[in-house]
């Protein structure tokens, strides 16, 4: 059973990397209209994370992660926001493991 999940696992990082691989970058000037996204732009970036993806993958002008943004502040909130999704998931599964038992 670990097994698969550790081989699911590594097929699916193994596919993101190769699509991220082919991803063109957004021209600089294009982006950089108006002020920085900062921590709370990266927070709700982090959080929408899985519906910008998926999105992205049908229409250009979706993206994952804000070019125009003032650097360790919005990084730490993308983080962040990404984070909170794992730990939900994981707050979730345990909730319903005791939940059966």
């Amino acid at each position: 059973m670990k097994t698969k999940f550790v081989v699911g696992l590594v097929s699916i990082a193994a596919i993101a990397l190769v699509m991220t691989g082919c991803a063109s970058p957004a021209e600089l000037s294009e982006t950089v209209t108006d002020k920085p996204a900062g921590f709370w732009f990266g927070l709700w970036n982090g959080f929408t994370v899985g519906l910008s993806f998926w999105g992205s993958l049908f229409k250009d002008s979706i993206a994952i992660y804000h070019i125009n943004n003032n650097g360790g502040w919005y990084d730490f909130g993308f983080v962040w926001g990404i984070g909170w999704i794992f730990a939900l998931n994981r707050m979730f599964i345990i909730a319903n493991q005791n939940n059966n038992n």
